[in-house]
């Protein structure tokens, strides 16, 4: 099997972030804001590092598990995926192929093994040339007793499901880029995915902007084709 590694190109939200979606099974939709499980909170100089880093993505790559880490080798270049909450579960067999890897290095060495959580799922078997969903992103923010609220761009996806992993951390990479994210006071407020289907318990998925994505989310993956827009909030 070919084994693939693509470095994510920098783009502008206002002429739209291309992402590659992620097939994988079915996740829960968790409202960030209310999350219950204990995380501990990093600075907004850490969260600006941890979010302007250069993600990655293997494609149709296949890895060996090892306890909780799955461990891929791609041109020599050794990858160790950290399984959290569902991701054990989903990811039972020793050897699993046919799987793409969304990754942001966790570890800072250039010369170690990479670290990464989640991110991992079932490979597409659509090769989609155009997106396969196009959502508006919008940003609402405030200065002093003046609210502001202003489309941005729009976010096409180009498979049918992608993690949410990769939907934060390409937002937040884009908003710190473009919008001041993380600086000039912005440093809180939430993003919301809300989905088409309203009638569903899990119709939006959250993240909130003052702390990292928790770890057990990481593996999660959504159905990108029922995405109706997203919502981006400034809070101080």
């Amino acid at each position: 099997m070919t084994m693939k590694l693509s470095t994510i190109a920098e783009t502008s939200l206002a002429l739209g972030i291309l992402t590659a979606g992620i097939v994988t099974t079915n996740a829960q939709s968790v409202d960030a804001a209310e999350e219950q499980v204990a995380q501990n909170k990093i600075s907004t100089e850490e969260l600006k590092s941890y979010y302007s880093k250069i993600p990655f993505e293997l494609r149709n790559v296949k890895g060996d598990r090892e306890g909780n880490i799955i461990k891929i080798i791609d041109r020599g270049q050794v990858t160790n995926v950290k399984l959290v909450d569902k991701d054990k579960d989903n990811l039972k067999l020793n050897n699993i192929s046919n799987i793409d890897v969304f990754i942001v290095k966790e570890n800072n060495s250039k010369f170690s093994e990479t670290e990464t959580i989640g991110g991992i799922s079932e490979s597409s078997k659509t090769n989609y040339k155009d997106w396969s969903v196009n959502p508006t992103i919008s940003l609402k923010s405030t200065n002093g007793s003046a609210i502001f609220q202003r489309q941005v761009g729009n976010l096409p996806i180009l498979k049918d499901k992608v993690t949410l992993k990769e939907l934060d951390f390409r937002l937040r990479n884009e908003l710190i880029k473009n919008h001041d994210l993380y600086t000039n006071g912005n440093n809180g407020g939430v993003i919301t995915v809300h989905m088409k289907d309203k009638n569903i318990e899990d119709n939006y998925y959250s993240f909130v902007l003052d702390n990292k994505l928790q770890e057990h989310r990481m593996g999660n993956v959504i159905d990108a084709t029922q995405i109706d827009r997203i919502d981006v909030e400034y809070k101080e």
